[in-house]
């Protein structure tokens, strides 16, 4: 599961994390990874985004 931003905040980490629970949920399944796609994130957020497992990429 992938969600592409302009700018990543620490909320926007843990919306992302229910929209992963609400698909395991619909689905029946558990996405096999959570990656956000963004030039800017900050630094709360790569914290929040390591404590629920989801991998950051800021660059190409």
């Amino acid at each position: 599961m992938m969600e592409i931003k302009s700018h990543v905040r620490e909320s926007d980490v843990f919306v992302f994390s229910e929209k992963a629970k609400f698909y395991e949920k619909v689905e029946g399944r558990k996405p096999d990874r959570l990656i956000i796609v963004t030039p800017y994130v900050e630094e709360k957020a790569l914290e929040a985004a390591r404590e629920y497992q989801i991998e950051v990429y800021t660059e190409v």
